[in-house]
């Protein structure tokens, strides 16, 4: 299972900072039964259900090319750690052509280059991260579509792996996305998804996907739902293990937002939370 190595963007994310704003946004809104929306909700949810269907692992090896070394693939994870900190600190919109560079170069390993399956997992797990981490870069910058495509490859990755807990992260990823830019339905399906194929990761990743899925419910305005998944994240909080956080998750410090949590209720953690998306 091969990712694509460049997501395509449509020509309108290209004229996205040339648009015209004679009209205001809510004069082009589409119902919920028009079936242009309802085209574009099967567009956005077919891969994920794909992935629910399928969530891997796949054999990943490949017996021909020039071999790849552990060595390699110890200096792409530091690298990857190096660019998880460069968005902490510039944004993730300069840095989308660097993190496409480095997706590709780690697809075109993943096509011709020769590994056994340790190597090739790690390479997977490699093209997973970056594809997340190019995801926000682009949608940060106000590459919609291409941020989705970039998603989609992530969760491809992820599967191949069988990486339950980087699938989901992305999916919600993909819901912040949604209620960032006013599709609060979509966003709440994709939560629902995050939120119930959660259950098979970490609590931590459990409390953060119940906490973005209380904030996606808090923007269509149910309040009793997502007051009820604010609670779940405080609850799996509580539950979390020291060292069961997942390296894209290094932000998280689970002693420090467990003493924040018992000092000042939740306020401490969904603020991180809802900061970090």
């Amino acid at each position: 299972m091969i990712m694509q190595s460049r997501p395509k963007v449509s020509n309108a994310t290209r004229r996205a900072g040339r648009q015209r704003t004679t009209r205001p946004p809510q004069s082009r809104t589409v119902s919920e039964n028009h079936p242009a929306r309802r085209q574009v909700i099967v567009y956005l949810l077919l891969p994920i259900y794909t992935w629910r269907l399928n969530p891997g692992p796949l054999l990943v090896y490949q017996a021909h090319g020039q071999q790849v070394s552990p060595g390699l693939v110890d200096e792409l994870e530091r690298l990857i750690s190096v660019r998880r900190h460069m968005d902490d600190e510039h944004g993730g919109g300069a840095l989308v052509n660097m993190l496409h560079s480095d997706l590709r170069f780690v697809t075109e390993m993943l096509k011709h280059s020769r590994y056994k399956e340790p190597i090739g997992r790690r390479l997977y797990a490699a093209a997973a991260e970056l594809a997340r981490l190019a995801g926000w870069a682009a949608f940060d910058s106000g590459r919609h579509a291409a941020a989705q495509q970039y998603y989609f490859a992530g969760i491809r990755a992820a599967s191949a792996l069988g990486d339950h807990a980087l699938a989901v992260n992305i999916i919600g990823f993909l819901g912040i996305q949604a209620y960032s830019t006013g599709r609060l339905a979509d966003a709440v399906q994709l939560m629902d998804v995050a939120a119930a194929e959660s259950r098979k990761t970490p609590a931590i990743v459990q409390a953060m996907t119940w906490a973005r899925t209380g904030r996606a419910y808090a923007k269509v305005g149910d309040k009793s739902t997502a007051r009820a998944a604010l609670n779940k994240s405080s609850e799996f909080l509580g539950k979390t293990v020291s060292g069961d956080t997942p390296p894209w998750a290094y932000w998280v410090d689970e002693t420090r937002l467990t003493a924040q949590s018992k000092h000042s209720g939740r306020r401490g953690w969904l603020t991180l939370i809802f900061h970090r998306g």
